[in-house]
């Protein structure tokens, strides 16, 4: 769901507030391309879209290098570079950005086994959740491609919804809209929820949804607090809201990557984390803390496997 238009950091949770850059009509128009001439022609035309944002948006290109640099300090001998990542690294990770922009384009026009591979690992954890006839929580970041999860639900039958800020992300949500009209019908506005509200989630476990929500940033409004951790060897913030929810819910916990291993290839990866059982309140913040520290642990893990599918660009640690 990332875009270049997001301003976070860990000092400012009003990121959702800034405004999408980006001309109504370039977006407009990539959509067209795409209808009209198909996804191969629209990897090559995003690649010179993604040169033109690389060489132009200084901040962000630094930001990227600060996050590719800190992971191959952290990783050590298993870093993925050969040395001190740069400029060249910068460029791939943005480029491959921009390709799975257009994977997305494909999840929502065409059936994805016909154009990519995937791999699942973990989904009978979720059927075996949704045969409870009870939903459960979803939790990825911005990393790889996780519009997989709703697209393929379609298919697949699996009970998906994410829990988005709409307000944010209106082009990217109107350029799906214009792919695919049943893009909103996946989606919970964010912005009608808060901790004395959540009946609306309520309603959708006891319906049996799974309710993706991407546990990376912090975002205003979203219920819960924050937690300073450590992550590629640097603390920065977390938002506590995603795991305090399952918490007060009482229901089971998922991680849920989806990464791009080959040419037209995904593997998508699922774990429990959280059994849903009922914790006493004062117990619970040593259980949000424990879900959270799962989560990030094997996130790293994933970012060092698949350095170029982490899309954040900004200052994630304030340096």
């Amino acid at each position: 769901m990332t875009s270049f238009d997001h301003k976070t950091n860990k000092n400012d949770p009003n990121w959702n507030q800034s405004k999408e850059k980006g001309s109504p009509w370039a977006l407009a128009f990539i959509v067209w391309f795409f209808k009209l001439l198909g996804p191969g022609l629209t990897y090559g035309l995003t690649y010179f879209i993604i040169w033109f944002y690389y060489l132009t948006d200084g901040p962000k290109r630094r930001h990227t290098a600060d996050y590719l640099g800190r992971l191959h300090d952290y990783a050590g001998e298993k870093s993925p570079f050969a040395k001190q990542p740069g400029f060249w690294q910068g460029l791939k990770l943005y480029q491959n950005f921009g390709e799975i922009i257009v994977d997305r384009f494909v999840n929502w026009t065409q059936p994805e086994k016909e154009f990519f591979d995937i791999e699942w690992k973990g989904q009978e954890l979720l059927r075996a959740q949704i045969q409870t006839k009870r939903g459960a929580l979803i939790l990825s970041g911005h990393f790889g491609n996780v519009e997989v999860l709703r697209a393929d639900a379609q298919g697949e039958e699996l009970p998906v919804k994410m829990l988005m800020f709409v307000e944010n992300a209106q082009k990217y949500v109107k350029m799906l809209g214009q792919i695919n009209p049943q893009v909103m019908d996946h989606l919970i506005c964010l912005e009608s929820l808060n901790i004395g509200n959540l009946s609306l989630l309520q309603e959708e476990i006891e319906q049996g949804h799974l309710i993706g929500i991407l546990a990376d940033r912090i975002t205003e409004g979203a219920p819960g607090k924050t937690s300073s951790l450590p992550w590629l060897g640097k603390d920065a913030s977390f938002p506590q809201g995603p795991f305090a929810l399952a918490t007060i819910l009482e229901v089971p916990v998922y991680t849920f990557f989806v990464f791009k291993s080959g040419p037209r290839k995904y593997e998508v990866e699922v774990r429990p984390i959280f059994d849903g059982q009922p914790i006493k309140r004062k117990e619970r913040q040593a259980a949000i803390e424990k879900m959270q520290l799962d989560f990030l642990g094997h996130w790293e893990k994933l970012c060092v496997r698949y350095p170029y599918q982490w899309f954040n660009f900004y200052d994630f640690w304030k340096s």
